[in-house]
């Protein structure tokens, strides 16, 4: 099985507070040693970092979150090329989606994987093609398939 995660589910996962943080950690733990293919463009580092430096406030928390990538099995990072930028410009364009999230679900689309994300206005504006599971959803299917 094939993943492109969001950055709403690794930020969920870092901010305890967050009503999807146990779904999102439950997610994230059980990924290492099956058999799932992670597949993220090299935008999940800015966005991590991003995210994480404005609710902490801190720059060295926001470099550390990085570390969250670190287990994840069989992780391929997609620079964002020309073939990917098309993708994502046209999602943009035909779905209203924002820059950032159509470059995530190209990805998906482009190679073929499920997207998991807890933003609920990207998930509604992907293509119907494309699926999109939270977290939660993620973790059931997995433990369905053993």
């Amino acid at each position: 099985m094939r993943f492109t995660i969001d950055t709403s589910v690794f930020i969920s996962r870092l901010r305890e507070n967050d009503p999807s943080h146990a779904d999102s950690l439950a997610f994230l733990e059980a990924l290492p040693g099956r058999a799932v293919v992670i597949i993220l463009p090299t935008l999940v580092g800015p966005e991590i970092a991003g995210a994480t430096r404005r609710f902490t406030g801190q720059s060295l928390l926001a470099r550390e979150a990085l570390e969250l990538l670190d287990p994840l099995p069989n992780l391929n990072l997609v620079a964002l090329e020309d073939r990917l930028a098309g993708g994502a410009i046209g999602l943009a364009a035909e779905n209203a989606l924002r820059g950032c999230d159509a470059v995530f679900a190209a990805t998906a689309q482009l190679y073929d994987s499920v997207m998991v994300s807890l933003d609920k206005e990207q998930a509604s504006r992907c293509p119907k093609g494309l699926r999109v599971l939270t977290p939660g959803e993620a973790l059931a299917e997995l433990e369905s398939i053993g």
